[in-house]
């Protein structure tokens, strides 16, 4: 069976970052592969919303957030979000 193709058209994700003392760095991965990331230069917010887009293939992900504050501390406490892309049509066999 050949690889699913992407799918036409891209997902959005959507999150939230918080660090007390400032953000620094932002990545998500999913099944360990960055898809997103983004860094903040001096002045620093403590909170944000972030957003990408994401088009992926027909699979089970780990979509895992991973934030550095501005002293370099990386999230200790990881939140994975499990998501299935399955683009197949079920189908129906009568005997």
């Amino acid at each position: 069976m050949a690889p699913a193709a992407p799918l036409a058209d891209s997902v959005l994700l959507q999150g939230a970052a918080y660090a007390a003392d400032g953000l620094g760095a932002l990545s998500l991965t999913a099944n360990g592969t960055v898809i997103y990331t983004t860094t903040w230069a001096a002045p620093v917010p403590t909170d944000t919303l972030w957003s990408t887009t994401w088009v992926p293939v027909d699979g089970i992900y780990a979509l895992v957030p991973v934030v550095t504050d501005i002293h370099g501390q990386v999230q200790a406490d990881l939140q994975p979000v499990t998501v299935t892309v399955d683009r197949q049509a079920p189908a129906l066999t009568l005997d």
